[in-house]
């Protein structure tokens, strides 16, 4: 029986990038509008880290010890013990008309984030970046508004990107030499469910788990682009899914209260929670370190 549980009692303005780090048996997620990193360790304990004046887009875990993290206008380093933040690679430095948004580590250790337009901003202007474990970071899509949602099959050979403003996912073929997609083809249109498509990550079986805002409800869906399964979320805007727990098989969900460009918001008392869902019978895959 599937069961949906709140965990704590944080809400977030804007809850995302939920990470499952297996080395720490932690999880990490973020409220990006308030600048803050938590994590819910396996002690129990929940901590968070304050980024002050920057809005949080998302984060990796690196092999280095400490995090990646994609902060307005790129990557920087964090330092969990003592705070320090150190810059990495800014290619968006002085561009006011976007900032980093979601992103998630290829298998093979490289960061890929994307950018997403900022409020009254009406250009496709956000790109999709890749951050290599030489530390240098290049430019490998572009024409988006809103980029979200990017994963990896199980294999590594298939890359899943979206851009919410449009209400897509694209599947592309994966060069895992490069680290670079290519061959974009249209996966799933999230307009057909009256919907936004926001963070996703994929299962064990390779099927893409997707938070759809707007309308409450994470799809599965198959690598064949069958939905499979409807989870109900017990909140109006669901932002990102990522399986983690000891067995892996835990369907952590963020949510949001308000979106910074104020378009979307909701009031009830739950909106902004982090969620545990249980009993679904899929397992996850452990995500790869950022591998500098």
């Amino acid at each position: 029986m599937v069961q949906v549980d709140k965990i704590g009692s944080r809400r977030a303005m804007l809850g995302e990038g939920p990470l499952w780090d297996p080395v720490s048996a932690s999880l990490y997620w973020l409220d990006s509008m308030r600048g803050l990193i938590v994590r819910n360790g396996a002690d129990g304990i929940e901590r968070e880290w304050r980024i002050a004046g920057a809005l949080i887009g998302s984060m990796t875990v690196r092999k280095a010890g400490g995090a990646v993290v994609a902060l307005d206008d790129g990557f920087y380093a964090f330092d969990f013990e003592t705070g320090d933040l150190q810059p990495i690679a800014l290619p968006e430095r002085g561009n006011t008309s976007v900032r980093f948004n979601d992103g998630k580590v290829d298998r093979q250790g490289r960061f890929l984030a994307g950018t997403s337009v900022r409020a009254g901003v009406q250009e496709a202007r956000a790109k999709l970046y890749r951050l290599g474990t030489d530390l240098q970071a290049d430019e490998v899509e572009s024409d988006l508004h809103i980029s979200n949602g990017p994963c990896f099959s199980p294999d590594g050979g298939r890359f899943y990107f979206g851009d919410s403003l449009r209400r897509r996912v694209w599947a592309y073929e994966y060069d895992r030499d490069s680290g670079t997609p290519h061959d974009r083809r249209l996966f799933f249109d999230a307009a057909l469910h009256g919907a936004l498509n926001d963070g996703a990550t994929v299962d064990a079986e390779g099927c893409l788990w997707v938070a759809l805002v707007t309308v409450g409800r994470v799809l599965r869906i198959t690598p064949q682009g069958r939905i499979d399964r409807t989870l109900e979320m017990p909140v109006p805007h669901p932002t990102s899914v990522m399986f983690g727990g000891p067995g892996l098989d835990t369907l952590f969900v963020t949510s949001l209260r308000e979106t910074p460009s104020g378009r979307l918001k909701a009031t009830d008392p739950l909106s902004g929670s982090l969620f545990a869902v249980q009993g679904l019978g899929v397992h996850g895959i452990a995500e790869t370190r950022f591998g500098a």
